[in-house]
């Protein structure tokens, strides 16, 4: 809305390329519907299924000439972006015909200039890539504002020690991470602590014992479930929709985010006195091998997943980071 906003202060021609979708929402007469999309300050409209009817031949052109085989049309770009981010391998039975839109919209410069705006009006469950970052915003600032609020609580009504506000836990520490690497969008951050936090959520929901401690949903077990719902929530969010996904050539910067938590959890918390297991080291997860430290058997139980769940998040890329580092050797 802000473009079209900024086309129409520049006074700059808008012809809008209709989508026969606007019918199902506007009970409008045609005219009408034209008369007020004049109104708001575009100069003409066009209906996009001038665009379809061309994609429509070239695509039997492409079929005509083409083998026995799978073809999907580009008219969706909903199905064209699922296809290329969640099924790469059906990537290349996509019709290489621009979609409708992007036609008429090619179809309205050739006739009228290439400097009017095309502005497109349709109906589609796609989320536009700007409510995805107010989702993204959304969720981080809640987290956000939560990790202070509860070390508020502990603070002014429990009447914990200051100290309650240091991060012991590697959940602890990517509460807080994690949100504000989010409103940054600092890559390097995500690489670092994203998929760490995912799945040190992920064994608390499944092997809560210890943690969720308690039958009563008291205030503690009410932070820890929304501690690492959020911890779990931000990286799957940003995976789905495309803004970040962790691949093998990350994992060094994994490495390094599992170094800083040590640090953290049994370093620095150890010189500010505390001598909590706050890494899981004498728990026993998720497994004890007689005669080897469990420092060594966590330690490369977790690298181990964390290596295998980089290498899961992108396939593609990692077969070609392999690759790679196979011609160095």
């Amino acid at each position: 809305i802000d473009k079209v906003k900024a086309l129409i202060s520049a006074q700059k021609k808008i012809y809008v390329s209709l989508a026969p979708t606007w019918s199902g929402v506007f009970e409008l007469p045609v005219p009408k519907m034209v008369a007020i999309l004049k109104k708001l300050g575009c100069y003409a409209v066009s209906e996009t299924a001038l665009g379809a009817q061309e994609v429509s031949i070239k695509c039997a052109q492409v079929l005509n000439n083409a083998q026995n085989g799978l073809f999907v049309s580009s008219a969706c770009p909903v199905i064209v972006d699922y296809i290329k981010y969640y099924r790469p391998e059906f990537a290349d039975c996509i019709v290489p015909v621009a979609s409708p839109a992007l036609t008429h919209a090619r179809i309205l410069k050739e006739t009228y200039g290439d400097d009017i705006a095309v502005l497109f009006i349709g109906l589609s469950k796609k989320i536009s890539d700007s409510n995805k970052e107010k989702v993204l915003k959304g969720i981080a600032i809640f987290q956000l504002s939560f990790e202070v609020i509860w070390r508020l609580i502990y603070l002014f009504i429990k009447k914990d020690h200051i100290s309650c506000w240091w991060p012991l836990y590697p959940c602890n520490l990517g509460g807080i991470l994690i949100p504000i690497i989010a409103l940054i969008n600092n890559t390097t951050l995500k690489k670092m602590f994203y998929l760490f936090g995912f799945v040190g959520a992920c064994l608390t929901f499944a092997i809560p014992e210890g943690i969720f401690s308690s039958n009563i949903f008291v205030f503690p077990i009410l932070k820890s479930v929304l501690q690492h719902t959020g911890l779990l929530l931000i990286p799957v969010f940003e995976f789905t929709i495309k803004k970040f996904k962790p691949s093998l050539s990350g994992f060094p910067f994994v490495v390094i985010g599992c170094l800083i938590h040590f640090i953290n959890s049994e370093g620095i918390v150890r010189l500010m006195g505390f001598d909590g297991d706050y890494m899981f080291f004498n728990s026993g997860m998720p497994f004890v091998i007689p005669g080897v430290s469990q420092y060594i058997t966590l330690s490369v139980f977790a690298l181990l997943v964390l290596l295998i769940l980089s290498f899961l998040c992108d396939i593609k890329s990692s077969i070609n980071t392999l690759k790679k580092l196979l011609k160095k050797a």
